[in-house]
Formats: C-alpha cells, structure tokens, sequence
C-alpha cells in the first residue's frame, strides 16, 4: 500500500489554521459539537467542496486570533467513477468522491472523520462515495 508523506498530495498538511473572518466568509458551520472541555465545528465550504473540524474557540497564533483545524475532508466532484455514471447509478448527479481525510495525530480514534462524514450526510444531504486509494498509518 501507497504511503502519504508531506508533499506526495495536495492534502491538506496539519498543522492549518483559519482566520475568524476566513471562516465567516468561505464556511458554512454545519454541526457543533463538545469534547472533553473544548467546543468544535464542523465547517462546510460547497464550492471547492472541503470540510474540516476547528476548533470554534479562536486562540493566538503567531500574534493572530486563529481557528485551529482539527481534521480535513477533501472532496472532489466526479461525473463518472471508471464508467459508472453517476446520474444512472446513484440517481444524484451531485455526489462527491472522498479524496482524501487528515486528522491530527493527537486527535485520532475519537471518531471525527466518521462524524463529518455523518454529518455531510444526514444533515447536509450528500452522497459520499469512497476514495480509490488506502493508505497504511505511519506511527513517528
């Protein structure tokens, strides 16, 4: 199996942070959600398609009031999936194909990229089709 290292994609690499007012104007926040004694958002931008996980309180970065992103979900759109049609097959000519997930390293295992991809589907009403790649987990 392939494995991902910095510069191999055009993946989003952590660590990545937004401005308040580049998420007021390029997001959607779609979902709000706590853990442990943090509070996060899920933000949607339907244009490039993107989403992410940040954290909603901004902190200081670089003498700058920073959202911190948590986990990435990269989408493409795609018309055909190696000759399926998307219009015959699913009957949705507008699902998206997961190009590629990043979650911190500290942050893996609670779950967050199933949760953006519930919440693209079930509040967003998305049809998310699965990457073609897998890659292996690198521990550092």
């Amino acid at each position: 199996m392939p494995v991902l290292n910095k510069g191999d994609s055009n993946m989003a690499i952590m660590p990545m942070s937004y401005s308040p007012n580049t998420l007021q104007r390029r997001f959607e926040i779609i979902d709000e959600f706590e853990m442990g004694s943090s509070t996060y958002w899920i933000i949607y931008d339907r244009k490039t398609p993107f989403s992410a996980v940040v954290d909603a309180g901004p902190a200081l970065i670089e003498n700058d009031l920073r959202h911190r992103v948590i986990a990435t979900l990269e989408l493409i759109r795609v018309e055909n999936f190696d000759g399926l049609s998307v219009k015959s097959f699913w009957q949705d000519a507008a699902a998206l194909q997961v190009e590629g997930v990043v979650v911190q390293e500290i942050m893996q295992g609670f779950g967050l990229a199933t949760r953006m991809y519930e919440t693209l589907v079930v509040h967003q009403n998305i049809t998310l089709m699965s990457d073609h790649h897998h890659y292996e987990r690198v521990n550092n």
